[in-house]
């Protein structure tokens, strides 16, 4: 099987959320093999790898080193109203 990922070039967490419903990821465990793996990575080799900039490779290898499952509406990134 190949995956391709394309990180999103455009994410604002301080917007609101404007809904509590949400889904949870079936593919938890194959993300979370998938991140233990480019923590390993420099920001470098993440630019390189996914084509992005130093900045945004940055702030991604910044994610990859503080997620963790299990989901929650309080660790996917945003915020909910209300």
């Amino acid at each position: 099987m190949l995956i391709t990922l394309s990180p999103a070039k455009t994410l604002d967490f301080d917007k609101q959320t404007l809904t509590r419903k949400h889904t949870t990821p079936i593919f938890l465990d194959d993300s979370s093999e998938l991140v233990e793996t480019l923590r390993g990575y420099s920001p470098k080799r993440l630019a390189t790898l996914m084509g992005m900039s130093d900045k945004l490779a940055t702030l991604n290898h910044e994610r990859f080193s503080s997620w963790s499952p299990p989901f929650t509406t309080a660790n996917a990134g945003g915020r909910l109203s209300g």
